[in-house]
């Protein structure tokens, strides 16, 4: 992948979570992959009230590539507060 192509990914992966992913800092949202694994998602609120994503206490973007492979994830539980 080019730094290009990276750069696409993570976007539609980040507005993916902005979308499906948890709206406060009290919710969190179970996805599980076409794979089976299972990711936790938590958002945290940074600076200017920026929010960043956690997944199985890891960077969002760390998952980008997980993400693109295996195709959208299917969420399995959100709990909202």
């Amino acid at each position: 992948m080019t730094q290009k192509d990276i750069a696409l990914a993570n976007d539609k992966f980040y507005k993916f979570l902005q979308v499906n992913g948890p709206q406060k800092e009290s919710d969190c949202t179970l996805y599980q992959g076409k794979t089976g694994k299972y990711y936790l998602v938590v958002m945290k609120l940074i600076g200017n009230n920026e929010k960043l994503y956690l997944i199985n206490d890891h960077f969002w973007y760390d998952f980008t590539e997980d993400f693109t492979e295996n195709g959208e994830w299917k969420v399995i539980y959100k709990r909202v507060i």
